[in-house]
């Protein structure tokens, strides 16, 4: 039993280590993918807007998702989507396809994270789970630091497409997830009542206008504002099953917490951002030796 256990737990790691390695992938090449296709700068970053619009909203998707069917069969959905979009950027060449190929990764790594967790404390024993948390944890900051490191060698070594080639390796964690992944749904039992579409319909209204109104145009950040409020109306029908229950807001610690998680996430996000930067214009340093950086640092 423990056994299995170890197996099962060494299985969702990896399956959190390539989901979070691929969002980072790919930032260390868009400029030599910029070249290749012959598209600007502007447009090679939607191939990592892209993905981070679809992976926002996705995990909230797939979390709610797990209460209607079993979370086995939903992760495997995810690897067969996030290999399929790896196996389209790898065999065809063209700035549509790339783009298409990292939307399909998205739809389908967007359950890496978010079941794993569910999946760690649904189904493993209480002895081991606070070991299994703190590993997938520890996948977590490690694949952000594999990512640049790993994206640099192979992309100085076999070009980018190799990327694609090295995500499409997930698919060998199908077996793992069918053989000792046990069936069964995030709420013990499966929920019957009907998916609230128009929830998620607003939640992705809201990040997407969120998201480019901070990139792009920050009069989009009025249709986020729009859409929060529709959001906050539609909460308040009588239904039984809510895309996001308002209930938990009401708990100044969930709050609290909630603040310290997005100022740490945003935190992150930007120091990834402009620390490759920051190396290459002060010490210039190459892709490798910046991964190679940001990879101990993740380790310690």
């Amino acid at each position: 039993m423990k056994n299995k256990m170890n197996k099962l737990i060494a299985t969702l790691c990896l399956i959190v280590l390539a989901g979070v390695m691929n969002s980072i992938l790919f930032n260390v090449t868009l400029e030599d993918m910029a070249k290749d296709l012959n598209v600007t700068s502007s447009a090679i970053s939607w191939i990592v807007i892209s993905y981070t619009l679809v992976i926002t909203f996705g995990s909230v998707t797939y979390s709610k998702l797990a209460s209607y069917f079993q979370i086995k069969n939903l992760l495997i959905f995810g690897v067969i989507m996030f290999t399929l979009g790896s196996l389209i950027g790898y065999f065809f060449t063209g700035y549509t396809w790339e783009l298409s190929a990292r939307i399909i990764q998205a739809i389908g790594g967007s359950s890496f994270i978010a079941l794993s967790m569910i999946a760690a404390n649904q189904f493993i024993p209480i002895s081991m789970r606070n070991f299994a948390l703190a590993l997938i944890g520890g996948c977590l900051s490690l694949g952000s630091g594999l990512g640049f490191l790993v994206g640099g060698i192979l992309t100085l070594t076999w070009g980018w497409h190799s990327l694609f080639l090295l995500t499409s390796l997930t698919l060998l964690t199908v077996f793992g997830i069918y053989t000792l992944l046990p069936s069964g749904y995030a709420s013990k039992e499966r929920i019957t009542e009907p998916f609230d579409i128009l929830g998620l319909f607003y939640l992705v209204i809201f990040v997407t206008s969120f998201i480019l109104g901070v990139k792009l145009n920050s009069f989009l950040l009025f249709l986020s504002i729009i859409s929060l409020f529709l959001l906050g109306l539609h909460s308040k029908k009588k239904r039984k099953v809510l895309f996001i229950d308002p209930s938990v807001l009401k708990y100044f610690s969930f709050n609290k917490l909630l603040l310290i998680s997005f100022i740490n996430n945003a935190a992150m996000v930007a120091i990834l951002f402009l620390y490759p930067s920051l190396m290459n214009r002060a010490f210039h340093l190459s892709s490798v030796g910046i991964g190679f950086i940001i990879c101990m640092g993740s380790i310690a």
